[in-house]
């Protein structure tokens, strides 16, 4: 939330229209993370009615998916990160690739589509890796997790999370490990492991 101000104003001076979709996007992900959706949905508004090329496109697009998800609007989260993924896959950057296929196995999650959730997840674990990118990857390992989770598959879901959270530590991911902490949390908690739960949710709140 603190970096919210430097980037509005990072934005306000960005001159080259490259820079400008970086910021925009780089704002809305802000907006995103504390829950701002209003001005999320407003810059993402922005952002597209400039044109932005289509690997920026679709990580605005993810996010938009991810708001939709938010407000409870599943179809919609489903057909931006769709969308999302498609223009992507255009522009073959392995990044956005990753960003929408995560998102979309998200949105797909929510709507209680476990297989093609999961082969999403799967794809993002994919995309994120040939990128370079070990945050993302982490985070759609967390996905697969919550996955098998949802599919009541126990010893999968802790070994995803298990694998998610010692990378997510070892490497200093802190705000996808205290997300993978809480997913894992809810884990513990269905299988009533109490002592183990209070551990996990103190680690979470460091």
């Amino acid at each position: 939330a603190r970096a919210i101000p430097h980037v509005e104003r990072a934005l306000a001076l960005a001159e080259q229209d490259a820079v400008r979709f970086e910021r925009w996007h780089r704002l809305s992900t802000c907006y995103l993370r504390v829950g701002r959706l209003a001005d999320l949905e407003r810059v993402v508004r922005e952002a597209l009615d400039a044109s932005p090329p289509p690997a920026v496109r679709a990580r605005l697009l993810s996010d938009e998916s991810a708001r939709r998800g938010a407000l409870g609007d599943k179809e919609g989260a489903r057909a931006a990160a769709e969308e999302a993924l498609t223009l992507a896959g255009e522009a073959h950057d392995d990044e956005a690739v990753g960003l929408a296929a995560n998102t979309l196995a998200r949105a797909l999650l929510a709507l209680g589509e476990y297989d093609p959730a999961d082969a999403q997840a799967a794809r993002a674990v994919e995309a994120y890796h040939r990128a370079g990118h070990g945050m993302g990857e982490v985070r759609a390992i967390g996905t697969r997790a919550a996955v098998a989770h949802a599919r009541q598959q126990f010893k999968e879901t802790e070994r995803l999370y298990a694998q998610a959270i010692e990378t997510a530590r070892e490497h200093g991911y802190r705000l996808v490990l205290e997300e993978l902490l809480l997913g894992y949390g809810g884990l513990l908690a269905d299988l009533g492991r109490w002592d183990d739960l209070r551990t996990t949710s103190a680690e979470a709140a460091r």
